[in-house]
């Protein structure tokens, strides 16, 4: 295994994470790979759609900690080129890793990228202590590229450029069905007059789910519903369990990339008030197809949402804030928007894998 050219580390399942690991596969069908990964993500629903052809060496381990360790012996033990796909939290491991492989006379060389690379109000150390790391790389292994996955290069940290960083953009792909906006909402038993407001992919408080929640059960705009549409947190489970509301709908489990991207087609407009920095697919998919949104919370997001030109409302993460902004979109403040090219797959893919690349 130590001879195989290039490996990809991705232990989780979530997001978009597998489907990145799908598209750098798909360039090494016919040379070898290995792909680092959990037992958890081999058995989930999003490998099942994603990984499932992969002919790729597939090296399981039963937690993150154990895949990290993994991929990372193998990186000082062989000649390979190691792609990390969801770097923030290993970064010093990376360095330690680094450090053992030139030790041995090897060159360092691989691609990592960092996903939640913006300051937070006030102090945020973990922003420093990543830049900090980032610059020591850059100097002890230069052969290792850092990129910040954004959805707009005025999304990345200017400090983070300065420190070595370079944009990733964030790849989109769309494929909804071809139904009526009114065909596809009967399906669902929602009235075809109504707007549907939506929220679609992880339902977990990062996403403000509770006060969009409250904002509705406040002040709920006539002929309108509220859709949750994915795998709930328990508490987004319970919120929901606790005085139902016809206005407010949960569809739990598993969204294929085609629902998903129907849903976003056909709603009115979508909530991303994402409380973490980072890029957003949900967005970038808005932007394709000229969807709608409420935006708030992360800067990041709100700088991507105006660089694409998306037709937005921005604001606050409380519900008073979000119900006005709810029925501004609902009395018609918020037509739709064009649709819009957005980045592509393959300077996703070429970027981490052409070390020449600028």
């Amino acid at each position: 295994m130590k001879n195989y050219p290039i490996a990809i580390m991705e232990p989780n399942w979530g997001g978009h994470r597998l489907w990145y690991a799908s598209l750098l596969l798909a360039e090494f069908r016919d040379k070898y790979a290995v792909l680092f990964t959990t037992n958890q993500a081999v058995r989930s629903e999003e490998w099942r759609v994603h990984l499932s052809e992969c002919t790729a060496l597939i090296q399981t381990a039963t937690g993150e900690n154990s895949c990290r360790r993994a991929a990372l012996k193998w990186w000082i033990r062989s000649n390979g080129f190691l792609i990390i796909l969801d770097g923030d939290r290993i970064l010093v491991h990376v360095l330690a890793a680094a450090t053992a492989k030139i030790l041995t006379g090897k060159r360092p060389r691989g691609a990592l990228v960092l996903m939640r690379l913006n300051p937070t109000h006030g102090f945020d150390y973990r922003f420093w202590t990543k830049l900090l790391a980032v610059a020591t790389m850059r100097v002890l292994a230069p052969d290792i590229r850092c990129f910040g996955l954004q959805a707009t290069r005025a999304g990345l940290s200017p400090i983070a450029e300065r420190a070595g960083v370079r944009w990733l953009a964030d790849p989109t792909c769309l494929s909804p069905q071809l139904i009526h906006k009114e065909t596809w909402l009967s399906a669902n038993m929602i009235p075809p007059s109504h707007r549907v407001f939506l929220v679609i992919g992880d339902l977990s408080e990062r996403k403000n789910i509770p006060a969009i929640i409250s904002a509705w059960r406040r002040s709920p705009p006539p002929d309108s519903v509220l859709l949750l549409v994915g795998r709930p947190s328990a508490r987004v489970r319970e919120i929901c369990d606790t005085k139902p509301s016809p206005q407010i709908r949960l569809i739990e489990g598993y969204v294929s990339d085609q629902v998903f991207d129907t849903w976003i087609s056909v709603a009115d407009a979508v909530y991303i008030l994402h409380s973490n920095e980072g890029s957003s697919g949900v967005l970038l998919k808005c932007a394709a197809v000229g969807t709608p949104a409420l935006v708030g919370g992360a800067s990041s997001l709100i700088t991507a949402a105006k660089e694409l030109g998306l037709a937005a409302i921005v604001t606050e993460l409380n519900p008073s804030s979000i119900a006005a902004a709810t029925h501004m979109a609902a009395n018609g403040k918020l037509p739709r928007g064009s649709a819009r090219c957005v980045s592509s797959i393959q300077d996703f893919t070429s970027s981490l894998l052409l070390p020449g690349k600028p």
